[in-house]
């Protein structure tokens, strides 16, 4: 039986989640903006500052994982077709190459893309919430605890702004015909959540 995500609500859209009821927001500081970008070839690890990974197959089709401080990528692999989703608040030193689709990870954003030649669709939504001092607190734990029930990709670290706790989870999931990849980033500074639920549809 599938865990059920905390403090999400379901919508009339089965595939589409919203934050629960958020309260008081926090008053507005501006952490670093996020882009969620999409490539169609494999990225390199030596890119990036990796703390968890993981690799699952799925049918013709593996998915792996790599979850840094405040950011992931999930590389989709089907058959010949090769999908990688990046969400980054770096500004430079990226491939350029390769880029499907980039969009800033700002409100909320819903985005489709088709690849028929290869049976599979790509879709995301992604979302972010400034919370209150007292949410953001209760929700870190919430979600810390999700990520051990769970068995999650996570990794906790220090706010370079303050003294509070950031947190990135990444949770993977294997439905029929389908794998879920589920992230959500947690900033103490400005009392950020940043989560994006994105699902590879295979044939």
């Amino acid at each position: 039986m599938r865990q059920s995500t905390p403090f999400l609500q379901t919508t009339a859209n089965p595939t589409k989640r919203t934050l629960g009821s958020m309260g008081q927001k926090s008053p507005s500081v501006a952490p670093p903006i996020h882009n969620l970008i999409l490539y169609k070839k494999p990225l390199h690890p030596e890119l990036f500052q990796m703390k968890a990974r993981k690799n699952i197959a799925h049918g013709p089709s593996d998915l792996e994982a790599w979850l840094m401080n405040g950011s992931h990528m999930v590389r989709f692999q089907h058959k010949t077709l090769c999908l990688s989703e990046l969400v980054t608040d770096l500004d430079g030193g990226l491939p350029l190459t390769g880029a499907v689709a980039s969009f800033q990870c700002l409100n909320e954003k819903d985005f489709e893309q088709s690849f028929r030649e290869h049976g599979v669709n790509y879709i995301t939504t992604v979302q972010t919430e400034n919370l209150s001092e007292s949410l953001y607190r209760a929700t870190y734990q919430e979600m810390l605890a999700f990520a051990q029930e769970t068995d999650s990709l996570k990794v906790a670290y220090d706010s370079p702004v303050g003294n509070g706790k950031n947190l990135s989870v990444l949770h993977l999931v294997r439905l029929v015909r389908e794998i879920h990849a589920e992230a959500y980033h947690l900033f103490a500074h400005g009392g950020l959540v940043l989560r994006t639920q994105t699902i590879f549809e295979f044939r």
